[in-house]
């Protein structure tokens, strides 16, 4: 909300128009004034005649203090106090001065009287933002219906420079249902009636791009379209605002993305995908999130031959076939008012724009509308090209030691927190731009939600921290952040019962809400939380949709103790390490940066790496390779990006086990670390447990009434009631002691087979807790179709079987640190490198992402 006058000298000075939606109501104690998002109560008995006597006169045209001449002492306070409630409830706004009487001429002023109107209604200088619209020249690329409503809503609110493009042949026109739009005739129509309102436009007919040229040197005259039906900046010079629609929009985006849009110009285009209709997001340079961003995202929640044809539709080879549906009637007109009305509220700012940041999708069969948001797609060419060749300046940099802070808002270098956004939504009142009559009306969109507070927050938020490789001040060393004292690392009480208990749900329902940026039916990170059907007893289970690649969908799960909201949360992380591991490419370094890295920091060998298969390759004979941070001595080192992705193309060699040990995601970066190094610790313990390099020990169920907590023993108690007999191992000994490591085993009576899950945590209580909620989280859920999917796999083909206990102990009641754990890898002769995963989309809602290596002890470095 924009500052309003609080201050009794302030609101004297100050012009109060009350807005035309607000209404005032008379109550039995007062007044009542509200509009349809809330109001207050006036409790006075002459208040109703008081408000019936003044709110007349809050037009904006008079001071406060001049509405109070003549008035008593008691009759101003009463109107300064009412002044005051209205615009602090946004009920009214300040009008300011007010603008000189030559900024629009009076022929404009009459004729767009609406326009000025819906202005003046939302924010103060309507005819100066009237103005910029109007001075902005619009060129309409298509030569459908939609581009065709799409240029008469340009019109008819007042643009006074529009561009369109005409089909090649007369007869084109002619074959398609144009509802009501023949052609350019209603165009040149409005263009002859605004003339004779003394509000000529210029209407211009884009010659082939060839001979394209400003608005002020193209005379209106027929031009024909390009070879290849596409235009080029140079072609549009002149026209700040670019429309794109029709068959060919998709190509002449793409086209006008790759050649990067200039500095103060915009693109937007309506195109399909699918069954769906898409419009959306407005392209400006250096903006995070572009159309193929937006391609990306629709696409890895849809059917794979959606993408396959839009992907197809605009290669250079692009197959013979039926082209893309034709956005014809009633629904052409819906989106190409949208369009119209788009870059109003782009050029006026009087409301949020509905494309910034975000996309409007429309079902063309149900015609349901969403509107969400955008967030730049780590596997755009155009928006992650950034993140490619990050140690360019190696060579030739002083080595501060650190993990350059470019792929998230919250870095490995600091653990500072960010506030969380609240969505705002925008809200229009009739009265507004001119929308072409008929069926094309956006009164007729329903059901869009804005989201631009949030979205446009958090997204430039985390990708002008992503550009920003050059802080001032150097950040905290990762390693460091462990050494440090943290409240995260105490001892987890359970919730208590009342107050304490309510504050804790409060606090994990703020935590999902800051995070709701990323979940989102069509164009989310992730799709949904799809966890209504689960049975919440005995724990409380979520499942996460994560579209990996088109027409690939995967469900993960995760499980928590006392809440959903926990569960939902607990599932968005370990999400976010599967979108980690699968969809974000990771950080190597280009020819350039590798050569003056190489020089000047350690490479490490593939065999030095824990995760190392045990194939013997020499550095010399790995291409591709990341930075990394050591965790125990600050130090900067490379990594082969192959143990950074054991999972995917990257280890096509099969250098390193497949494994998702080391990788970490949580809700703030030291979080992710943590979680990182408990998983790559945990298999080390079930490395040292299958080599026998300690004697195993089951842990006696008995002990762990006094040592493990109320958790523990309400989660053996759930083990009973869903039939399963657990087995607690410890790993901690094998492990080689650091950290202690758990695993929960259970065996299916019907089928013999054995399930397990491991746990780890700086003291042994949290291990077995972990341990035995997620094993017994997947249990709950066995039942779901296709099995529960809890994240990649720590040991996928480990037949937790083979591990014999010798013994039964009780659990130990001890702990240790981070800055234990860190002393004691150093002690042995080992490292832990971390790599951050860049991933600024995950952070602009505040979830972090890393990669932990641990080294073997030996040092194979060249």
């Amino acid at each position: 909300m924009a500052y309003a006058p609080a201050s009794h000298e302030e609101i004297a000075q100050s012009r109060p128009r009350i807005r035309r939606d607000v209404l005032f109501t008379r109550t039995p104690s007062g007044v009542l004034f509200h509009n349809a998002h809330g109001g207050f109560n006036v409790v006075t008995q002459s208040a109703y005649r008081f408000a019936a006597l003044i709110v007349p006169h809050l037009d904006g045209e008079r001071r406060v203090e001049e509405l109070c001449a003549g008035l008593g002492d008691k009759q101003r306070d009463m109107v300064v106090q009412l002044v005051r409630a209205l615009y602090a409830r946004g009920f009214a706004r300040d009008a300011g001065l007010v603008p000189p009487a030559d900024a629009v001429s009076a022929q404009v002023v009459k004729r767009f009287a609406h326009q000025l109107d819906y202005l003046d209604h939302y924010a103060d200088d309507a005819p100066g933002r009237f103005l910029r619209f109007r001075s902005t020249p619009v060129a309409v690329l298509g030569d459908d219906a939609l581009a065709r409503w799409a240029a008469l809503g340009l019109l008819r609110n007042g643009c006074a420079a529009v561009a369109v493009t005409e089909p090649d042949m007369a007869h084109d026109v002619l074959s398609h249902e144009l509802h009501g739009v023949e052609g350019t005739a209603d165009l040149d129509a409005e263009a002859a009636a605004l003339a004779e309102a003394g509000c000529a436009p210029l209407l211009v007919r884009l010659p082939a791009p060839a001979t394209a040229a400003s608005p002020a040197e193209v005379p209106p005259a027929a031009g024909v379209s390009s070879a290849d039906g596409t235009y080029g900046w140079q072609d549009l010079d002149g026209w700040d605002t670019v429309l794109v629609t029709g068959a060919s929009g998709r190509r002449q985006l793409l086209r006008l993305l790759a050649e990067g849009v200039p500095t103060g110009r915009r693109l937007l285009g309506a195109w399909t995908f699918g069954h769906r209709a898409v419009v959306g997001p407005v392209m400006t340079a250096g903006a995070p999130g572009c159309w193929c961003c937006a391609v990306l995202r629709l696409g890895a929640g849809s059917d794979a031959a959606d993408s396959a044809e839009l992907w197809a539709s605009v290669g250079p080879a692009a197959p013979l076939g039926a082209p893309a549906p034709d956005l014809t009637g009633p629904l052409a007109g819906m989106l190409g008012n949208l369009l119209a009305f788009e870059v109003f509220r782009l050029t006026t700012e009087a409301l949020p724009a509905e494309t910034r940041h975000q996309i409007v999708v429309q079902d063309l069969d149900s015609l349901d509308v969403l509107t969400e948001p955008l967030l730049p797609h780590p596997r755009c060419p155009y928006c992650a090209a950034g993140e490619t060749g990050v140690a360019e300046e190696a060579g030739g940099a002083e080595d501060s030691g650190g993990i350059e802070n470019t792929g998230a808002a919250e870095g490995l270098g600091g653990a500072g927190t960010s506030d969380a956004n609240e969505t705002s939504a925008a809200n229009e009142t009739s009265g507004g731009p001119e929308n072409s009559d008929g069926p094309g009306s956006s009164r007729a969109i329903k059901g869009i939600v804005s989201v631009e507070g949030v979205v446009g927050a958090v997204v430039e938020r985390a990708t002008a921290a992503a550009a920003d490789t050059g802080a001032a001040e150097p950040a905290a060393l990762p390693g460091e952040m462990l050494r440090t004292p943290h409240p995260d690392d105490e001892p987890v009480a359970a919730p208590a019962d009342g107050a304490a208990d309510e504050d804790t749900a409060k606090t994990l329902l703020a935590a999902l809400e800051q995070r709701s940026v990323l979940v989102h039916e069509r164009a989310g990170v992730f799709t949904a939380f799809a966890d209504e059907d689960w049975e919440q007893t005995p724990l409380k289970v979520s499942t996460v949709l994560l579209g990996i690649v088109p027409g690939r969908t995967r469900r993960i799960s995760a499980a928590d103790v006392h809440t959903v909201a926990g569960a939902r949360l607990t599932a968005l992380f370990r999400a976010a390490e599967v979108y980690a591991e699968h969809v974000v490419p990771p950080r190597v370094l280009d020819a350039h940066a590798l050569r003056a890295a190489t020089g000047k920091w350690t490479r490490v060998a593939p065999a030095e790496l824990a995760v190392s298969s045990g194939l013997d390759v020499p550095a010399d004979r790995v291409a591709h390779w990341s930075e990394a941070l050591s965790l125990t001595d600050g130090r900067t080192v490379l990594v082969p990006a192959g143990a950074v992705r054991t999972l995917s193309g990257w280890n096509a060699r099969g250098l390193f086990e497949r494994t998702s040990a080391g990788t970490g995601a949580a809700g703030s970066p030291r979080a992710a670390l943590t979680r990182a190094l408990s998983t790559a610790l945990a298999l080390d313990g079930l490395r040292g447990a299958v080599r026998r390099d300690a004697a195993l020990s089951a842990v006696d169920h008995s002990s762990l009434a006094d040592a493990a907590g109320p958790e523990v023993l309400f989660l053996l108690r759930s083990a009973e009631n869903l039939g399963a007999t657990v087995e607690i191992l410890d790993l901690t000994a094998a492990g080689g002691g650091l950290l202690p490591v758990a695993l929960a085993r259970l065996t299916d009576p019907e089928t013999g087979a054995v399930r397990w899950a491991t746990g780890s945590g700086l003291r042994h209580r949290d291990a077995v807790r972990a341990a035995l909620r997620d094993l017994l989280g997947a249990e709950q859920l066995r039942d779901a179709a296709d099995g529960p999917d809890t994240g990649d796999p720590l040991w996928p083909d480990l037949d937790a079987s083979t591990l014999v206990a010798e013994t039964a102990v009780p659990l130990p009641d001890t702990g240790t640190t981070w800055a234990a754990v860190l002393d004691g890898l150093a002690a042995a002769g080992r490292d832990a490198f971390a790599v951050e995963l860049p991933t600024p989309d995950l952070a602009a809602g505040h979830v972090h992402a890393v990669r932990v290596l641990l080294t073997r002890g030996e040092h194979c470095a060249d």
